[in-house]
């Protein structure tokens, strides 16, 4: 499975796509690179508690896939990288949640993964991605899973649209991603 494919089933499990709701400003439908997505649940203790989610405010994402070898067996050596000091203690999966429920956007400070100073080891050249996804306009820039999909968060369709275009000339694999907001 490529990171690409893999990235989508990530946002696939996380977000349910609803490709019908694209307009021709956003993107075209039949483009794999243009995907629409709606948070689905939030999972509490050891995933037996679940609770459904508002709808994202209209949120915009740019996913960028580094051109960078698979590694086998990646996720469990990630894990095996992890650090004590890596790894918080949900208070930021409870702004984000809380922010959800208060109808307001995804702030970037709300952005949490445990992979983030692990990923950055372990592909040595991630640094080099995360400095492009910049260049191009992103204001900040998170890893994605155990990496080394990178992404940014936007408000603005427009600006994601913009940044999305100047990774795709540079002859990037990458994805933009709309929030769905209706039912």
């Amino acid at each position: 499975m490529s990171y690409g494919q893999w990235t989508a089933k990530f946002l696939e499990n996380i977000f349910d796509p609803f490709r019908d709701e694209i307009t021709e400003e956003q993107g075209d439908p039949d483009d794999e690179s243009t995907v629409h997505v709606r948070p689905e649940q939030h999972d509490e203790g050891k995933g037996e508690k679940v609770t459904p989610l508002p709808p994202l405010t209209s949120t915009s994402f740019v996913l960028l896939i580094p051109p960078l070898p698979k590694v086998e067996g990646k996720t469990k050596r990630m894990y095996g990288n992890l650090r004590v000091a890596d790894f918080a203690e949900g208070q930021f999966v409870k702004a984000a949640v809380l922010s959800l429920k208060k109808g307001k956007r995804l702030e970037p400070d709300v952005m949490f993964n445990v992979f983030g100073r692990a990923a950055f080891d372990f592909f040595p050249r991630l640094d080099k991605y995360r400095e492009i996804l910049k260049e191009a306009g992103a204001p900040r820039v998170h890893v994605a899973g155990s990496g080394p999909c990178l992404f940014s968060i936007f408000a603005e369709a427009k600006e994601a649209g913009e940044v999305f275009s100047r990774l795709k000339r540079q002859g990037l694999e990458c994805y933009l991603v709309f929030s769905f907001t209706g039912q």
